[in-house]
């Protein structure tokens, strides 16, 4: 278990540690899993895990009037499916998510056009799926439309995702099938939460392009796989391996795996302006972790870090904030001067002025 008392040296770290200045809250962002910030512009989507009393959704954030609103919730008014090739979708797709049935966890985005591009977003709720929407910030608002999905194969539990060159994406497989006796997604947490605890092997990472179908990426197979994200040309893929407190970039080309070593649990991965690697997640020890979890009110301990994608080392910046209005920090992205970071279990996303 990581004390207090530990230093960077003793955990191999690279880096000296930071600390933030604030922090300040933006209500209104409910269960606001992971964050994108949207190229060129005052928007930060995030996404919306359902939960009692919280119905799943992407929210919208406004960084310069501090303020969050509902930019996609499932509902009767979708328009009818129609697959007209989008980048990513499959032709498989079912349909739009019905009213009520969409909870959204990873997402990231692929540029399309100057104010526009395509978000990608696990959904948990209602069935296991990819969901693409077309966004357009590109005038005084942002606009988000459903387009498409690509369904997820049976029992595998998926958590993060993100795009690739010619129409790939790559999607976190925290529960794989083969890793379980019986059932192996939500449905049966009493078969996988034990085995996060252990860590034991769950899941890897795996990709998807039309035609070809779901290949396993090598090198990404661990305990719990988390976030991912792309290098800015697409050539390398960042992992995080929840349960054994590490990100792995892994080269796509070549198949070369680095890793950096982290005092917590990475959660969600994200790329920030300033060109390195952000994440938030989970201090203390797994099983602790996830009885907190399961009391009303109970916040965990995190930390977040910053890592050089290409030295892979990091500056891990202590500030657990675990008051019963946020806690469990579980992503973190860098605009400008400012650290905003997202927690699942809230109703409200914090903006902390970026360490230097």
């Amino acid at each position: 278990m990581y004390k207090r008392t530990a230093t960077l040296a003793a955990l191999a770290l690279a880096a000296c540690s930071g600390k933030f200045a604030g922090p300040a809250y933006v209500e209104g962002a409910v269960n606001a899993e992971d964050l994108v910030a949207l190229p060129g512009s005052r928007w930060i989507v995030t996404s919306g895990l359902d939960a009692p009393g919280a119905s799943g959704r992407l929210s919208l954030i406004d960084r310069e009037a501090k303020s969050a609103r509902v930019l996609f919730m499932a509902d009767s008014r979708q328009e009818p499916y129609k697959h007209a090739g989008e980048p990513g979708g499959a032709p498989d797709c079912p349909g739009a998510p019905e009213p009520g049935k969409f909870g959204a966890h990873g997402i990231a985005l692929r540029l399309t056009n100057p104010g526009k591009g395509i978000l990608f977003a696990i959904n948990h709720t209602g069935r296991e799926a990819v969901e693409l929407f077309a966004l357009d910030w590109s005038g005084d608002g942002v606009t988000a439309k459903w387009t498409g999905c690509v369904p997820l194969p049976p029992g595998v539990l998926s958590n993060g995702v993100a795009p690739l060159p010619g129409g790939r994406i790559a999607v976190t497989w925290m529960n794989a099938p083969e890793f379980f006796a019986g059932p192996a997604g939500r449905e049966n947490a009493a078969t996988w939460i034990p085995k996060f605890i252990a860590g034991e092997k769950t899941g890897y990472a795996a990709t998807w392009r039309l035609g070809e179908g779901w290949r396993k990426l090598p090198g990404s197979e661990g305990s719990v796989p988390n976030g991912i994200e792309a290098s800015a040309d697409g050539s390398q893929l960042f992992v995080a391996i929840w349960r054994a407190s590490e990100v792995r970039r892994i080269d796509l080309a070549s198949g070369q795996v680095a890793r950096v070593k982290l005092d917590f649990m990475p959660d969600n991965l994200r790329l920030g302006d300033d060109g390195r690697l952000w994440t938030a997640g989970a201090a203390g020890e797994a099983g602790a972790y996830f009885a907190c979890a399961a009391k009303p009110g109970c916040h965990n301990d995190y930390r977040v870090a910053s890592i050089d994608p290409g030295a892979m080392t990091a500056e891990v910046i202590v500030h657990p904030d675990t008051r019963p209005a946020f806690g469990d920090a579980t992503a973190a992205v860098r605009v400008g001067d400012e650290l905003w970071l997202g927690s699942n279990p809230a109703r409200r996303v914090a903006v902390f002025a970026a360490p230097r």
